[in-house]
């Protein structure tokens, strides 16, 4: 079995974000689970919001909570909020299953019940691959989040 090894970045929707972002999706191919099973077409959802230094020292990740999306995060980035853009660059993400990332309500490969078993760890697999692989971000100032995004 050939596994897709195609990575990139797309971007989707007119939904504004803090800063005048949009939803934008990594492209993982087809993503491996520690289950062994694949996520096939992966895709996570991300906003951006700020400016990156040129040094790239001010980036922050802020992970989205269980059913939580990037969109619901926007209050909470920007200048004088929770992660000021005026000194750091957000990333916020989408986690896999919430219905903006890949998730069986989505995948047209993989719906609902076809959808494999994914954990917390898949979660944050797929985010480390999208800001590695997709985004070429090799460190982070911080990570913040709440609830399971603080996981």
């Amino acid at each position: 079995m050939k596994t897709r090894t195609r990575v990139g970045i797309v971007i989707v929707s007119a939904l504004a974000f803090a800063g005048g972002r949009e939803q934008q999706f990594g492209s993982l191919g087809d993503f491996k689970l520690e289950s062994g099973e694949l996520i096939r077409d992966c895709h996570i959802g991300y906003r951006t919001s700020g400016q990156i230094n040129s040094e790239k020292s001010n980036i922050v990740i802020v992970p989205a909570w269980a059913t939580g999306t990037t969109a619901q995060r926007a209050g909470q980035l920007g200048p004088g909020k929770l992660v000021d853009t005026t000194k750091y660059y957000a990333i916020a993400l989408d986690a896999l299953g919430n219905g903006v990332s890949s998730s069986p309500s989505n995948s047209s490969l993989q719906p609902h019940m076809k959808f494999p078993e994914f954990t917390i760890r898949d979660m944050v697999n797929s985010q480390y691959q999208l800001l590695t692989e997709v985004l070429h971000i090799r460190h982070v100032k911080a990570v913040i989040g709440r609830s399971m995004g603080g996981m």
